[in-house]
């Protein structure tokens, strides 16, 4: 079962059972949500004239279009794109970025360069260990199970 938000009927319901003085657990069994659910909208969306269901819908819709904005600019990629071309690591990339103030981790900078190879990009071929000569366990039993690098064939 997928998450749905509240609807602006469940908010007005809301408003007026806590108006009411109706437990966390009642309004919550009554809508058909958890109580959680319950508790963490009137914390999210109680303010100093109390629950208000109108004011607490706005605030939703604005907190989900808000959602769809991208956090990282053309010219960061632009400027991971160079350093990557230079033989920079994304650890590397991302540590010269934090101390720039740009959160972008090691982890991002990886699932763009796969999202770059996919679309028949380049930028895969510029990352230090190349697929081929990664470490491998070897599948002989007489050598007990040894590791050995890509130079130690």
């Amino acid at each position: 079962m997928g998450y749905a938000h509240l609807a602006r009927e469940e908010r007005y319901y809301i408003c007026q059972a806590v108006k009411s003085g109706t437990s966390l657990r009642a309004i919550a069994k009554a809508i058909g949500r958890s109580v959680s659910t319950v508790s963490r909208e009137l914390a999210r969306n109680t303010g100093a004239r109390g629950y208000r269901y109108r004011q607490a819908h706005k605030r939703s819709q604005k907190r989900q279009t808000s959602k769809g904005k991208k956090r990282i600019g053309l010219e960061v990629w632009t400027y991971v794109e160079q350093c990557l071309h230079q033989d920079f690591s994304p650890e590397q990339i991302s540590g010269v970025l934090k101390r720039k103030g740009f959160a972008l981790s090691h982890e991002w900078i990886y699932q763009y360069i796969l999202a770059d190879k996919k679309r028949g990009g380049t930028l895969h071929s510029h990352l230090r260990l190349p697929a081929q000569t990664q470490t491998t366990i070897l599948a002989n039993p007489t050598d007990g199970g040894q590791i050995k690098g890509a130079y130690q064939r």
